[in-house]
């Protein structure tokens, strides 16, 4: 999937059994929609922390997913993003996910 160059406020939606390569991500300005990655509602932060762990590959950054707690899985590769998306807190803190549900 790419993010087109000047877009802004675009949300992807992450889903289980997927492994999205994503480039021109933008944490800035754009979020990923991780609601449809878990089978529980409300999803809260503390979930979330627990399940959901980004690291740096590289010049990429992996958003991994653990629901079950018995091993992670690659969700998406952010690429180009390595260096800028470093953990978890990083998209926390530039409101860069979405964790509400989506699917009705």
């Amino acid at each position: 999937m790419q993010f087109l160059t000047g877009a802004k406020n675009d949300t992807i939606v992450l889903h289980q059994g997927g492994s999205y390569q994503i480039s021109g991500f933008d944490p800035a300005t754009d979020a990923l929609g991780l609601g449809e990655l878990f089978s529980c509602e409300p999803i809260d932060l503390a979930t979330l922390v627990a399940d959901v762990s980004i690291v740096d590959q590289g010049p990429d950054a992996v958003v991994l997913l653990s629901p079950t707690g018995q091993g992670y899985d690659t969700v998406a590769l952010l690429q180009g993003l390595g260096h800028a998306v470093t953990g978890l807190n990083t998209l926390l803190s530039q409101n860069a996910l979405s964790w509400a549900e989506t699917h009705s």
